[in-house]
């Protein structure tokens, strides 16, 4: 087969869905592939040669070996009926090829409308839980929704091909925080936490590596006793940042630890699908790092993430809080949001920060309101019925004096281009807290 194995072991690949879909692509609309059918067709023998050779060097580019082969063979072909059979196998592997191009958009389609779901009710617990911080309960759900927030976005970047983007933040406190979830989703437990660090800002892909982190707590607590404590590290040796996750459990033999990293393997008769160290090595590797198992049976289990974190001399970016004493009472906000529970929690979230607000529950009644004027800014579900680019761009000229930002779970391809076309300053994805509003307001409002 062209992907050197089967169709659904190249579909559970997910986070190669874009480069597969251009890989896929080039090989069909290589301009060699038509010219050598054109040249076996007429029994050109020179042409043939040519084009098979620019083909082979297109294969050898997209790592398909066995086509490569076979456009060696028509190459070195001596007679045309073994022309005519290799040309056979690559047509069968360009109508291979388009069968999986069509099912993995429609995978990357149908993960997209499962973000955007999820996205929705995600909005209500962040917002809900971010609105009340003095309770504890209700912080645990903020720092469980934000990860899962996180996790969604890195799932959407995945999909789309994006390398994850490195920006600067505090390693100290992800690592805390990973510990407090930890306590959170199992209560009782013990996590401590250990540094030796030149450097507390570095740079890096955040969510990926608190998906990472917490994957390997929650493997640590589910094959550790009750008493034992988790231990989280990190150090920095050599410019490089070595993370560890350590237990006093079961521990594994060696060959249990040759085979940890594949996907549904469980060792003894712990919990859980057997995904934890496969999804961790693979979220490593995307960081440019490499993952470690050192473990012996009866003695625990230490597993090492090994990452290029740099040194970051950002101190301010990423940060992700703003002051809560920040406030903009009296401003007036239009909403424009078809979801009930979702415009409830949003207008919370901003009377909690001095707006007054006025909803809109469908496109049509968000362009009367706009038209009324006297608001100071407007938010936008992208999605919401009747909010097409026209709706969308009669509000933002009923409004000319005012921001009007897009509040939504999902965007598809384009989409934000065109909202920003219609007049759209900037657009949110759901989950959105009060720090994330506080911030934006801030930028288009620092005198407010």
């Amino acid at each position: 087969m062209l992907l050197g194995g089967d169709l659904d072991a190249a579909l559970s690949r997910l986070g190669d869905r874009a480069l597969l879909i251009k890989h896929l692509r080039q090989f069909p609309g290589d301009d060699a592939f038509p010219a050598l059918k054109r040249a076996v067709t007429v029994r050109d023998q020179a042409a043939a040669w040519q084009a098979a050779h620019a083909l082979r060097g297109t294969c050898l580019t997209l790592g398909m070996g066995r086509l490569a082969k076979a456009a060696e063979r028509v190459m070195d072909a001596e007679d045309w009926p073994e022309r005519d059979a290799m040309l056979a196998v690559l047509a069968c592997e360009q109508e291979h090829a388009a069968r999986v191009i069509g099912l993995l958009e429609e995978n990357g389609a149908a993960l997209a409308m499962l973000l955007h779901e999820l996205r929705t009710p995600l909005q209500v617990m962040l917002g809900t839980a971010e609105a009340r911080p003095e309770d504890v309960g209700m912080a645990r759900i903020a720092t469980a929704a934000r990860h899962l927030s996180a996790v969604l976005s890195g799932l959407s970047k995945l999909s789309a091909g994006q390398s994850p983007r490195r920006v600067s933040f505090s390693l100290p406190e992800l690592l805390q925080e990973c510990a407090e979830l930890l306590r959170g989703a199992f209560a009782g437990r013990s996590v401590a936490v250990a540094t030796s660090l030149r450097h507390e800002r570095v740079q890096g892909d955040p969510a990926s590596l608190r998906q990472a982190l917490l994957n390997l707590l929650t493997n640590a607590v589910r094959n550790s006793p009750e008493s034992d404590v988790i231990i989280l590290e990190a150090a920095e040796l050599d410019g490089v940042m070595a993370l560890s996750v350590r237990d006093h459990g079961r521990g594994m033999t060696d060959a249990e630890r040759e085979q940890a990293c594949e996907p549904y393997w469980r060792g003894g008769e712990g919990p859980g699908m057997g995904l934890g160290l496969t999804i961790v090595r693979e979220l490593t590797e995307r960081m440019g790092g490499r993952m470690t198992i050192e473990s012996a049976l009866g003695e625990g289990t230490t597993v090492t993430l090994r990452l290029p974190l740099p040194p970051s001399d950002d101190v301010e970016r990423g940060t992700g809080r703003v002051e809560k004493s920040r406030r903009f009472d009296g401003m007036r906000v239009l909403l424009a949001e078809d979801d009930r529970l979702n415009a409830e929690v949003s207008a919370e979230l901003f009377e909690g920060l001095g707006l007054r607000t006025s909803m809109a529950h469908d496109g049509g009644e968000a362009v009367k309101l706009a038209g009324a004027g006297g608001y100071d800014c407007a938010f936008l579900d992208a999605h919401m019925p009747g909010l097409d680019g026209s709706a969308a761009e009669a509000i933002c000229r009923a409004l000319p004096d005012a921001p009007v930002f897009a509040l939504t779970a999902g965007l598809l391809p384009g989409e934000e281009q065109r909202l920003r076309a219609a007049g759209v300053r900037a657009c949110l994805l759901k989950p959105v807290g009060p720090d994330a509003l506080a911030r934006l307001l801030g930028d288009w409002f620092p005198d407010r």
